[in-house]
């Protein structure tokens, strides 16, 4: 038994590993996210004062950090890998009837913890598409000027919309990262009772 739960103390810190790294990544995403909103809101100003040069600026500004998208993905593997992992060692510990209630209470803030990572759909109903700017009676530059404008009143919106969904996802994080401590305290805890026992 004390393999076991040896396996699935491993794979729950596997489990806080990953989270601390996602959170280390969720900070710089958000610093690059942040620097490319202030650029292209710059960009937008320095168009609608006549500069049309900003736009090549602001395109040539763009780092799309390719590389954290393949390290996210790696990430998410290796997190539902340790999911796997400690389900699997939870079967294993469920045949020991003296393991059965811990077993129960881990298993219980793992799936609170998984429902925490799919629990609110996006909500998106704020963010009502850019106006049509087609009027016939304005010039070709005053229709650009508008259309300006109401991509600068679309970032706003943006903007609001994500800093809600960012403390939403904060708020997930936090309250998912208490539930795994929990677990990998239980874990350790009947593993030092075995261990004296």
């Amino acid at each position: 038994m004390k393999q076991i739960l040896s396996e699935l103390i491993a794979a729950l810190e596997e489990l806080r590993a990953v989270s601390n790294e996602q959170q280390e990544q969720l900070k710089r995403t958000r610093a690059r996210a942040g620097k490319m909103q202030e650029a292209f809101e710059a960009s937008l100003s320095e168009m609608l004062s006549g500069n049309r040069a900003s736009r090549q600026k602001f395109t040539e500004s763009l780092d799309l950090g390719r590389r954290d998208v393949t390290h996210s993905h790696s990430l998410s593997v290796r997190r539902v890998t340790a999911f796997l992992d400690a389900s699997r060692a939870l079967m294993h510990l469920y045949a020991y009837s003296d393991a059965r209630g811990v077993a129960d209470c881990i298993s219980e803030l793992l799936r609170q913890i998984r429902l925490i990572d799919v629990a609110d759909p996006p909500v998106i109903n704020d963010l009502s598409p850019l106006p049509s700017n087609d009027e016939d009676s304005v010039n070709q530059d005053e229709r650009q000027r508008r259309t300006l404008e109401d991509i600068r009143t679309h970032q706003e919106r943006m903007r609001a919309y994500v800093e809600r969904n960012q403390r939403r996802a904060d708020a997930h994080i936090e309250q998912a990262d208490l539930l795994l401590d929990e677990a990998i305290s239980l874990a350790n805890s009947f593993l030092g009772a075995q261990t004296l026992g």
